[in-house]
C-alpha cells in the first residue's frame, strides 16, 4: 500500500536527475528545491507518514515545510509544464510500485471498500 521514503528518494532522484544527497540538502538551485518539494509531496502521498514524520525523516524539517512543499508542488504542476511532466513521471513510478502490492481488506470476515477501512485494519501482502 505504501512505499518507503528511501524508495521515493530514488525515484525522484532518477526522474529529476539530481543526486540523492542534493535532494536531502537544505540549499540548492531552484531546480533542486523543486525536486526536494516533489520528494516531500510524494513521500506524504505514498507513505503512511504525517507531515511531521516526513519532515523528521528528511533531516528534521518542520511539518510546516512539508505542508508548504505539498502546496507548492500543486501550484507548480498547474503552472509549469516541464515540472509537471517530470513530476507526473515520478508519481506514475510511485503508483506502479504501489500497485505491485496487493491489499487485503478484512472486516467481519468479508472484504470492504478501501475508503471504509482504517489504516490499522489493513493487511498488506506482496503480490507474487
Amino acid at each position: 500500500m505504501s512505499l518507503t521514503v528511501a524508495e521515493i528518494l530514488d525515484i525522484v532522484s532518477e526522474e529529476f536527475e539530481i543526486a540523492p544527497a542534493d535532494l536531502l540538502g537544505r540549499w540548492g538551485s531552484p531546480r533542486q528545491v523543486g525536486a526536494r518539494h516533489a520528494l516531500m509531496a510524494l513521500a506524504y502521498a505514498y507513505t503512511p507518514h504525517s507531515h511531521q514524520e516526513v519532515g523528521a525523516g528528511l533531516g528534521g524539517l518542520d511539518p510546516a515545510t512539508v505542508r508548504h512543499a505539498v502546496r507548492s508542488v500543486r501550484r507548480r504542476v498547474n503552472g509549469d509544464p516541464g515540472f509537471a511532466a517530470v513530476y507526473a513521471n515520478a508519481e506514475e513510478r510511485c503508483r506502479a510500485q504501489v500497485s505491485r502490492t496487493r491489499i487485503v481488506f478484512v472486516r467481519h470476515g468479508g472484504p470492504v471498500p478501501d475508503w471504509a477501512v482504517p489504516r490499522a485494519m489493513l493487511e498488506v501482502a506482496a503480490c507474487r
